[in-house]
């Protein structure tokens, strides 16, 4: 469920997203590993509506330093909030290149 807040700037009509599950105009937000937890859920109390999946991206090398349980502990909290997750950027790229995609993607 999203927060509802008085709008910063209520002189400009925002016209309103399409309602989840989407069909179209699909939003999907990266995320390099570096933001805690808690941000992850306040955030999505403000935005969640508009995000459609998560793809955790790791351009900057920070899910070798994350470990499996905060790893865990991030994708629950976006499952949590109802937005699903799915790998991307430099670990699925290393995965295709190593051959390694069903370990990628199989859950742990």
């Amino acid at each position: 469920m999203t927060a509802q807040y008085e709008p910063t700037m209520p002189f400009l009509e925002v016209p309103p997203g399409t309602p989840k599950p989407r069909n179209t105009s699909f939003t999907v937000l990266s995320d390099f590993g570096a933001l805690p937890v808690t941000y992850i859920e306040e955030m999505l109390d403000v935005i969640g509506d508009m995000v459609d999946w998560v793809k955790f991206s790791d351009h900057i090398g920070t899910m070798n330093r994350l470990g499996p349980e905060r790893q865990k502990m991030r994708t629950a909290a976006y499952k949590n909030k109802g937005v699903p997750v799915l790998p991307g950027g430099i670990p699925f790229e290393l995965a295709y290149l190593q051959k390694k995609g069903r370990a990628l993607y199989t859950k742990r």
